[in-house]
């Protein structure tokens, strides 16, 4: 289908094929709530559109007033058409008559706007307060591509009753394409005079080609820049497009980040919406782009922005700060601040709780998030016993939800079913950390059934936490099956795209690589730790700001399983590599210290192995002074590691016959311990 062409009103594959879908939304329509929105996404010929103008005529049929709303071209405000007339080259069925007119005493009082395009609308935030503010019963029909960060910029910056509008607008996820093939993509668009209606061929030429050829996306990427460079710095339209652009996309991320600070560049400095929502996005972009520091300065400036409206307008911008808060503390944690990140989501889980306190329900999801997030910043803290209580809190109320909506809340109960194992197997309470796992590996199963495309990676992960549970509890041959089972999944979703699948791979297979070393099958698992090393090595040479803090801790794995094996100078030189990148960061990054410190001691340790006892003792030396600055700041922390690292240093001194220093390491390694 070209962009214009009239749907097929017979619907893609014909009528019943959509009838499901169809009968869903018909149920939304009559519930009880006076106004909701609900957001329809699916990829290219998925059938959304068809799916509007069947409940479009279904509704007129019932006496409903049905419009239709598109994005106007060049930019300017959206245009609205009542049912029956024609926008942007797309009838809707229904009631004739001008938008917003009554049509007769039932349509008065019941009204569909579709609102097609969703992504690309510069004002829809002021169409949804439009149909939020009208008399008697809306629904607001939202159909876009995807979802992505123009859905969470709308959730960020929009009024109160907006908001309110879209609670649970997108939990229903992508409308399933039917099983036939989508042929080749089209010619690129021709690009005389950019305008943004050009730009917004352009992206949909990337869009399409995000999974096929590489060197034909490279050229619509390479296009879509030139477009980009010829349109003003707009930051409505810029701000727009940043929105539109497929996400998550390794391809596009740079991009995003380019068309972001162009727009975040010409806002104006006054603390107001657009400020604080334009550097939000500013801090996303960096933030995928592997800049952290940088990703957190903005965030916290936004946050800094909210705070201020907040202060002059509680009632509307304490949500919003809230959620930006929700932001910052993952920075802080992507930057190894732990303690920052606690203490914005603790102010973030008190200003939901809040909410949800004056206006029961009106924050439930909200509230269940940030407490999930609170729970992962204390454990982060190495405090899993006051985690704890968070934990078994966010899973209560994402059970409630799942109750109140089901099929809307499984995904979210699964993430914080496997952080409750983790607290618990972090307490040492193995016994109590395998329910919940197994049971969140269940919900994934089944998800993943359902749709394989969204919830495969999420099976990925549960099954690698759950392969952790099931070794703790001695049962190594279930969880050696559980990593072999999520090494195959990650690596199909690899193959398919491997961009950005690819280090998740990698990430897996070092853990199946750690897990493996000491099981029946040794050899696979050295394999796997080779493989890994590999993945990260070729994704740090391309990229080192993101991932050579990865290469390093996979080079560490790798040397402690070449050890293993007995392999002592490939573990010798696995180690001395992760060590030179763990000191090329730690230069600038406290928070790699740590890590150079586990390396220095496993080093000594190697080196000692074979008799090299005089290299040992300067890598234990460095290590040991490391964490004694470190468990001296943060004991909880740091205090185990620290015991570990003097036995191997008073090793060393016994290995040269310094017994009187040997006898004093070992004491302080008592007292550590």
């Amino acid at each position: 289908m070209t962009p214009g062409e009239r749907v097929d009103r017979a619907g893609p594959g014909g009528t019943r094929s959509r009838e499901a879908e169809l009968s869903e939304l018909l149920t939304w329509a009559s519930a009880a709530e006076r106004a909701s929105a609900r957001l329809l996404t699916g990829r290219a010929r998925a059938g959304k559109t068809w799916l509007a103008h069947a409940l479009a005529d279904r509704l007129a049929e019932d006496g409903w007033s049905c419009e239709w709303v598109t994005p106007a071209p060049g930019g300017a405000p959206a245009g609205t058409a009542a049912a029956g007339t024609a926008t942007a080259g797309r009838p809707v069925g229904g009631t004739r008559g001008p938008a917003g007119a009554a049509v007769d005493g039932s349509a008065r009082d019941r009204v569909l706007i579709v609102v097609d395009d969703a992504e690309w609308h510069h004002d829809l935030s002021d169409v949804l307060a439009d149909a939020s503010a009208r008399a008697g019963v809306v629904r607001v029909l939202l159909v876009a591509r995807r979802t992505g960060w123009w859905w969470d910029r709308l959730l960020r910056v929009t009024d109160p009753e907006v908001e309110r509008l879209l609670v649970g607008a997108a939990d229903a996820g992508d409308l399933r394409p039917h099983p036939v093939r989508d042929g080749a993509p089209g010619r690129l668009p021709e690009v005389g005079e950019v305008s943004a209606d050009v730009v917004r061929e352009v992206v949909r030429a990337v869009e399409e080609r995000l999974d096929g050829d590489p060197d034909d996306l490279a050229a619509a990427v390479d296009l879509l820049g030139d477009a980009l460079g010829a349109l003003p710095d707009d930051v409505r339209e810029l701000t727009t497009i940043s929105g539109a652009l497929p996400y998550p996309s390794m391809a596009l991320a740079v991009t995003r980040l380019e068309v972001v600070e162009r727009a975040a560049r010409a806002v104006g400095p006054e603390p107001d919406e657009l400020r604080a929502a334009t550097l939000c996005d500013l801090g996303m972009a960096l933030a995928e782009t592997g800049r952290a520091e940088e990703a957190l300065s903005a965030d916290r400036a936004a946050a800094a922005v909210w705070r201020r409206l907040a202060d002059d307008d509680p009632a509307r911008y304490r949500v919003r700060l809230a959620t930006e808060l929700v932001h910052v503390g993952a920075s802080c944690s992507d930057v190894g601040r732990p303690e920052a990140a606690f203490a914005a989501e603790e102010e973030a889980v008190r200003l939901w709780r809040a909410v949800e306190e004056e206006n029961p329900g009106r924050a439930t999801v909200e509230l269940a998030k940030a407490v999930s997030n609170l729970a992962v910043s204390l454990g982060e803290l190495d405090r899993p016993g006051d985690a704890l209580g968070p934990s078994l809190e966010a899973v209560a109320l994402w059970r409630g939800l799942v109750a109140a909506a089901p099929g809307r809340w499984e995904g979210a109960l699964a993430r914080s079913l496997t952080n409750l194992g983790t607290r618990y197997a972090e307490l040492g309470r193995a016994d109590d950390a395998l329910p919940p796992t197994e049971e969140a590996t269940e919900l994934r199963r089944v998800l993943a059934s359902r749709s394989p495309d969204e919830h495969l990676p999420d099976l990925a992960d549960s099954l690698m936490h759950l392969g952790d549970r099931l070794a703790e509890a001695g049962r190594e041959a279930e969880a050696a099956e559980c990593f072999a089972t999520a090494v195959e999944v990650q690596r199909r979703l690899a193959e398919e795209n491997p961009g950005w699948y690819g280090m998740e791979l990698a990430h897996v297979l070092m853990r199946a690589g750690a897990l493996g070393r000491e099981g029946e099958e040794p050899e696979r698992a050295r394999e796997a730790a080779r493989e890994a090393v590999m993945l990260y090595r070729r994704e740090a040479a391309a990229n080192p700001g993101r991932f050579r803090r990865s290469l390093a801790n996979a080079l560490h794995e790798l040397a402690l399983t070449h050890r293993s094996f007995g392999d002592h100078q490939s573990a010798i030189n696995a180690e001395r590599e992760a060590i030179r990148v763990h000191q090329e960061l730690a230069a600038t990054d406290g928070r790699e210290r740590a890590a150079l410190a586990d390396s220095l001691a496993n080093l000594a340790a190697i080196l000692l192995d074979v008799g090299m006892a005089e290299e040992a003792l300067s890598s234990a030396v460095e290590a040991a002074a490391i964490l004694r600055d470190l468990a001296g700041a943060d004991p909880g922390r740091h205090r185990r590691r620290l015991a570990g690292a003097l036995q191997t240093l008073a090793l060393a001194h016994h290995q040269l016959a310094d017994f009187e220093s040997a006898r004093r390491v070992r004491a302080e390694a008592r007292r550590s311990s």
